[in-house]
């Protein structure tokens, strides 16, 4: 058999529950059920982190944040660490013609053999609204975040400007056919930054939903009581409790219809695999860097625990290699797709030792995920980051130090949750002492995980963790 080739749909900011295949039967999302038919679905699958530069570096490296000095987003001006090997340099090594079309964001260093750049926001439109004059933000229905500096959080996309979904779409179908040209297996990934901000939805599915039918959770500032100063300083700065309840539905309706674009772009690459006979050697993966908050809790976006935003879509599709139709309902890490992909395609014995995670179809399921965010420095903390515990059962979230320094349960501004009776997050347990025992097994669990990791020294430097960089400084854009 020659060498499978591997199609991997890498989305920014993707829920689980914009899919129809997880279980959302309103979701029209037809080319990622069939993925799902065709191979096995990963019920309960997290990030390693939240953030897009600390997930995206960790997928590629099947390492953990605090291993790759990735903490948080402005540390893409910082290079990999050398002795740490992103997995398509192995199938590069191994003959494949490798390339990355969307968005990079990850640490300094060679990845791929082509690259190119194509992002949400391009000379008509900024994370802001319209910048080219031709077109006003009021035309197109731009409803604003009401914190955050006023990021676009949905409106319709014109019909005269290309996006960044067609764009590496077109990109990716033009690398198959050279790599097909070239004779060689490929390794493509069609890192699309949607449903991603700004949210500007394409016509006509801007309005493929009807919001009274979509399933809105309005703000209730009881879910507030006993969250963690963490959470509450976000919820503060998102400001969502600002939205009102028509605003908040058309929020919803915005972002499901850009999740259910993405899904139609998909289909015209896997077409094209099927059209040229393809399909039944090549590989596809759909996961994403994290989810997205709609509101939930007081929240939005990212950059916390709560499940909309630490679970992702994990769908693994090769015909009569993958079991087909399988839900799988184990923990899965999205660190787990170096090794597993390495594996089905005969490169097991390249594959790194110091590379974390297992192979999804051959390894049993852990029975905890862990991931990291880099928080901002607490009074007498400046080393402090978040750690995070996900197990079927339960999630929790704490303050944690890189130096190792033991923490008051006061320090560690923790976060407990009964998933099974409280899926929604809404209850905080860590303070209940009817829970005690259940907190401290999980703290005990995150410190053998981190005594288990291999520290980058860099984030040892009080210099290197407290790097600020504005949003400004990071984009070149200025907040409106």
């Amino acid at each position: 058999m020659s060498k499978p080739n591997i199609l991997w749909i890498h989305t920014d900011q993707h829920r689980t529950d914009s899919i129809g295949c997880y279980g959302s039967a309103w979701a029209k999302t037809p080319n990622f059920d069939i993925l799902a038919e065709t191979g096995t679905l990963f019920e309960n699958a997290f990030c390693q982190s939240p953030v897009c530069l600390p997930s995206r570096t960790s997928q590629l490296t099947a390492r953990y944040p605090i291993e790759t000095g990735g903490l948080n987003n402005p540390h893409s001006f910082f290079d990999f660490r050398e002795d740490l090997k992103p997995f398509p340099l192995i199938f590069e090594e191994a003959g494949y013609a490798t390339g990355s079309f969307g968005k990079h964001h990850t640490q300094k260093g060679k990845v791929w053999q082509t690259w190119k750049s194509i992002l949400a926001t391009n000379k008509h439109i900024d994370h802001f609204g319209f910048i080219d004059g031709q077109h006003k933000d009021e035309d197109y229905g731009m409803l604003k975040h009401p914190g955050g500096g006023h990021i676009v959080t949905g409106g319709t996309y014109p019909d005269d400007i290309s996006n960044c979904a067609i764009d590496c779409v077109n990109e990716g179908i033009n690398f198959i056919n050279n790599a097909q040209a070239e004779e060689k297996p490929f390794l493509l990934r069609l890192s699309i930054e949607w449903p991603h901000n700004p949210i500007i939805t394409p016509k006509p599915f801007d309005a493929l939903y009807n919001e009274d039918t979509l399933p809105v959770r309005f703000f209730d500032k009881k879910t507030l009581e006993g969250r963690s100063k963490f959470d509450l300083g976000k919820i503060n700065s998102d400001a969502m409790f600002k939205l009102s309840n028509a605003e908040l539905k058309s929020y919803w309706r915005y972002y499901m219809g850009l999740a259910a674009y993405v899904d139609f772009e998909f289909g015209r690459i896997l077409r094209l695999l099927e059209d040229n006979d393809l399909r039944d050697n090549t590989i596809i993966v759909l996961s994403s860097d994290h989810g997205h908050l709609l509101g939930e809790n007081g929240f939005s976006d990212k950059d916390c625990f709560d499940t909309p935003a630490y679970k992702v879509p994990y769908i693994w599709s090769w015909p009569k290699h993958i079991p087909q139709g399988k839900r799988e309902e184990g923990i899965a890490d999205m660190l787990d797709l170096p090794k597993t992909l390495l594996n089905l395609c005969g490169l097991k014995a390249q594959t790194p030792s110091d590379y974390k995670g297992r192979d999804l179809f051959k390894e049993k399921a852990p029975e905890a995920s862990f991931a990291q965010i880099r928080c901002r420095p607490t009074a007498g903390m400046p080393d402090a980051f978040r750690y995070a515990i996900r197990t079927l059962e339960w999630r929790m979230d704490i303050n944690f130090s890189v130096y190792g320094t033991e923490l008051t349960i006061e320090q560690m501004d923790g976060n407990l949750f009964d998933i099974i009776n409280d899926p929604f997050e809404e209850k905080n347990l860590f303070n209940k002492p009817e829970y005690f025992s259940i907190r401290d097994t999980l703290i005990n669990k995150i410190h053998e995980h981190f005594s288990s990791l291999d520290i980058d020294k860099r984030v040892l430097d009080l210099s290197y963790l407290n790097f600020e960089m504005s949003f400004e400084a990071q984009t070149g854009m200025k907040p409106r």
